[in-house]
């Protein structure tokens, strides 16, 4: 936290400098609820004082595990300018969560996502994954009912990804759907959302995904997420911070992009934090943002 207060008030001093206002920002991915409600309150605290906000500016933060959400931080959240918060089921069958190696049950997401409901969030994502072992047609139909139920203002719908080092493959486990059934189980989901009165609005791929799937975001009328398109769209700089973040540096003369990485080790974050903070100074100053903010 220490470290990326310091990124925080470097390239934020520089994009005030520049005349620059921030319209989105996003804590996560991860869990960023592992920090107590005091740690979120400073961090918070420290983006609104240093960057220049726009009034209408997007905060999202990852609440997806529902072990890590209380009262006390959903007010605090609240209280610090947060208006959109992920609350991520992934499924509601309890012997599948198990099974995944979750450590919360269905119960336990329906009574996070009430509880952000009483404080007063008001645009709420929730996260599910097509696929998983064992979870057939008439599952995946039980859990997208009790999702669009509840009416969550965004719903995205992600096709289980296997990456390489991931256990599941590792183990050879047994109960993923073929190629064609993770493509009829993802058509059948889209179809159900879409006849629930949601609007795809972004869609993304990733490598290694069940019946060649994809991961599209869903919303209702006018709910969309802001920085989710701009994350899609690339045509805006977006300035990552902290351990295994990234910054996506778009010229707004040529639209060339430009990466930065941050390392994942904490202790490679920490001994490259002033030559990492050096390079994105560098890169604002040159390439500036684009003329949107």
């Amino acid at each position: 936290l220490d470290c990326l207060a310091e990124e925080i008030r470097a390239t934020a001093g520089e994009l005030k400098r520049l005349g620059y206002t921030v319209r989105t920002i996003y804590l996560g991915g991860g869990t960023p609820t592992v920090l107590t409600a005091e740690q979120l309150a400073n961090l918070l605290s420290l983006l609104r004082d240093n960057y220049h906000l726009s009034p209408e500016v997007e905060i999202t933060v990852e609440a997806g595990r529902p072990d890590t959400i209380d009262r006390l931080k959903l007010e605090t959240l609240k209280a610090n300018g947060v208006n959109r918060i992920s609350i991520n089921p992934q499924t509601l069958h309890d012997e599948t969560l198990q099974f995944i190696g979750r450590k919360h049950t269905a119960e336990d997401i329906l009574t996070a996502y009430t509880l952000a409901r009483e404080v007063g969030f008001p645009v709420i994502n929730m996260d599910l994954i097509i696929g998983l072992p064992g979870e057939n047609s008439h599952l995946l139909a039980q859990t997208i009912e009790r999702i669009v139920s509840l009416r969550p203002e965004n719903i995205t719908l992600h096709a289980l990804a296997l990456k390489r080092a991931a256990s599941f493959k590792q183990e050879g486990v047994r109960g993923l759907p073929t190629d064609a059934e993770g493509a009829a189980l993802t058509v059948q989901a889209q179809k159900a959302l879409e006849n629930a009165g949601y609007e795809a609005y972004y869609l993304y791929r990733q490598k290694e995904i069940v019946g060649h799937g994809e991961n599209v975001g869903y919303c209702l009328p006018e709910k969309a997420s802001l920085y989710n398109i701009l994350m899609m769209e690339e045509e805006q700089t977006i300035l990552g911070l902290g351990v295994g973040s990234s910054s996506k540096f778009i010229d707004p003369q040529t639209n060339y992009i430009d990466s930065i990485y941050n390392p994942k080790d904490l202790f490679l974050y920490q001994e490259r934090l002033s030559q990492l903070i050096q390079r994105k100074v560098g890169k604002i100053r040159s390439f500036g943002v684009s003329e949107r903010g």
